[in-house]
């Protein structure tokens, strides 16, 4: 089964695929309890009503093959739980199914003497449709597909083993099979297999509508949230990011130069296009480098690196697709009145501790990102201008980027930043 690129459903079949084993597991116990109950009902059921009994072999191979069951059900119980079930283990347990059922058949061609034409009458190949029908509990067809491959080859390799020709009429060892006691066996087995497929069609309406609660839970965090953090939070279903937590991040500001003077340019209906483009331009660097769009905020935009995910390479990142957003910005010279005019953005890199996290509830829900190095990147970028520099970094985020001693910055004096009693240092992207 090919694995959803959607994070939340990947996760959402990962659990089905674990409780289906889990069921099966338990069918597997309640269906050895069944037979070996049966089993025991048969033995003595001759005593009491006067019936000849089923011959030895027949209630010895059944009994073999029970306690074979009971032993796979008991393993694949103890296995088919979360952390300790890996999705090979399914392909185990098909494999001893058709095993087991395959070897019931070869003890019941041995004793009776019958040959393979007269395979129908023995009840262990009756397990083959309860096999097949635990088979829709799961939610993967290669799983389906090798359980009817093992019960054919099962069923192929049992029958080689039954006698190639008998002599004579061998109706003496079929009519104990076609007594009472086996039929009720093949009985048992058909209802076996229509109550899980009853459990089946049942899980599979769950998972339905538990997928589209989910999806439409989701679509209502995407209203407000961005793409990642959903996805993050559907991936790692846990709420860490929905209550909020303090992480250490890169923060970009992108700010426009000039554009109150722009906008006085633009026709009214142009400015929303234009702003448009800009925030296309800006996003498709920031995100094809990690980042992630905290908001947009008029002619700026806030962007940060190392959420959802945090990563060692945060702020050599955030320094990478600052530049890239210049050389993109560089490349679109926007038009104004009908003649080509450049456009130009300040950017402002820090990095350090923020909290991260969603504010606000059902009606009205914000994902955001702040702090002081929030802020400090915000004074940052519009230092840019007194400096005469398009991207102005701190210290801390250019030596995390292992760029310090890099031609590329120019390294400028301690400067104090607004809102700060300390001067910090500053590196300026060199012309």
């Amino acid at each position: 089964m090919t694995v959803p690129d959607d994070p939340g459903l990947a996760r959402l079949l990962d659990e089905a695929a674990v409780r289906a084993e889990a069921t099966i597991a338990r069918l597997r116990v309640v269906t050895a309890l069944v037979f070996g109950g049966a089993l025991v009902v048969f033995a003595l059921a001759p005593t009491v009503i006067g019936r000849a009994a089923a011959p030895r072999w027949q209630m010895l191979t059944a009994a073999v093959t029970l306690v074979g069951y009971l032993a796979v059900a008991v393993a694949s119980l103890r296995l088919s739980v979360p952390g300790r079930f890996r999705s090979w283990m399914s392909f185990v347990f098909v494999g001893l199914d058709a095993s087991l059922l395959g070897g019931g058949l070869v003890a019941g061609y041995l004793q009776s003497g019958l040959p393979s034409s007269f395979g129908a009458v023995f009840p262990a190949i009756w397990l083959a449709p309860l096999v097949l029908a635990f088979g829709t509990l799961r939610y993967d067809v290669r799983v389906q597909v090798f359980a009817l491959v093992a019960i054919l080859a099962a069923i192929a390799v049992a029958a080689m083993c039954a006698p190639m020709h008998v002599e004579g009429a061998p109706l003496d060892s079929v009519i104990p099979l076609l007594g009472v006691p086996p039929a009720l066996v093949r009985l048992t087995i058909l209802a076996m297999a229509g109550i899980v497929l009853v459990i089946a069609v049942r899980r599979s309406r769950n998972l339905l509508l538990r997928a589209i609660t989910e999806t439409r839970a989701r679509s209502n965090l995407t209203r407000f949230l961005p793409r990642q953090v959903v996805e993050a939070i559907a991936a790692a279903g846990d709420e860490t990011l929905r209550r909020g937590r303090r992480q250490r991040a890169a923060i970009l500001f992108i700010d426009i130069r000039g554009f109150t003077r722009r906008s006085e340019l633009l026709a009214p209906d142009a400015i929303g296009p234009f702003l448009g483009e800009f925030r296309q331009r800006v996003t498709r660097e920031i995100e094809a480098r990690g980042g992630l769009i905290e908001k947009f905020l008029g002619d700026g935009i806030l962007a940060v690196f190392g959420v959802p995910q945090v990563r060692g390479d945060d702020p050599a990142r955030a320094l990478d697709a600052a530049r890239a957003v210049l050389a993109e910005i560089a490349r679109w010279p926007a038009e104004i009145g009908g003649e080509r005019s450049p456009v130009a953005v300040g950017i402002g890199a820090h990095f350090g501790e923020v909290f991260a996290g969603t504010i606000g509830d059902e009606t009205r829900l914000e994902f955001t990102v702040i702090g002081d190095t929030v802020n400090v990147a915000a004074r940052l970028q519009e230092m840019t201008k007194e400096h005469g520099t398009t991207i102005l970094a701190s210290t801390a985020i250019v030596e995390a980027a292992g760029e310090s001693g890099h031609a590329r910055w120019l390294r400028l004096p301690p400067h104090p930043i607004r809102g700060r009693e300390a001067p910090i240092d500053l590196f300026a992207l060199a012309a």
